[in-house]
């Protein structure tokens, strides 16, 4: 089995661009690279002029936490070298993650355990999570009175296959759920949406409620 989690950090602007960076340095690098389960491949869609930048800032992280740099790809396009890498490697799981947001040290053992209890039950299915939203600037995380379900899927969800022909990206995360025979929950708060001074549609909402 082959697991690919796939982020995006493709920006035209660079200043978007680095200012981005600043809060993955803080949120995904840190979080997917501490994982308990290393068994993944990280795809990154990049403009190839900054992925020296963004490896350098993975190889950073690995020394300062004194972890394994994990396998790692760069891509460039979401329906040609996308599709292109799936089919040729046969990808079991395909997990999409926003390079700003954050996922628990057992998100990916998480997601694993269901695909290999499941795998020869269903020939597809799908696997998600609803998140909490966490403030970076003001350090205060919020469970969410917006609940996510089978028929709308959260922004972190998983497509688990038995043969690879369903390609992630080519549907909105809302409707991933729909796709599968099956949908599969993993613990609440394994990932979090990260609120912080870029965010395009995520904010805060006077119904979200303070854990801390």
């Amino acid at each position: 089995m082959k697991h690919l989690i796939t982020t995006r950090i493709k920006f035209k602007d660079d200043e978007l661009l680095m200012e981005y960076l600043e809060i993955s340095k803080q949120t995904f690098f840190p979080s997917i690279i501490s994982q308990t389960n290393q068994n993944f491949i990280l795809g990154i869609f990049s403009n190839e002029k900054h992925r020296g930048l963004i490896e350098g800032i993975i190889d950073v992280i690995c020394e300062k936490l004194n972890k394994k740099k994990p396998q790692l790809i760069f891509l460039n396009t979401m329906n040609t070298d996308y599709v292109d890498y799936i089919l040729s490697e046969d990808i079991g799981i395909q997990t999409r993650h926003d390079c700003d947001d954050w996922m628990c040290e057992t998100y990916v053992d998480q997601i694993q355990k269901i695909f290999f209890k499941n795998v020869d039950k269903y020939k597809s299915f799908v696997i998600h999570t609803q998140p909490y939203k966490y403030d970076i600037t003001e350090d205060k995380k919020y469970k969410m009175t917006y609940r996510y379900d089978s028929n709308n899927t959260s922004m972190f969800v998983s497509v688990c296959q038995k043969k690879c022909d369903i390609q992630l990206f080519t549907i909105k995360h809302c409707d991933i759920g729909k796709i599968g025979e099956k949908v599969f929950i993993v613990d609440e708060g394994s990932c979090h949406l990260v609120i912080h001074n870029n965010n395009k549609m995520s904010t805060l909402t006077n119904k979200d409620i303070l854990i801390k």
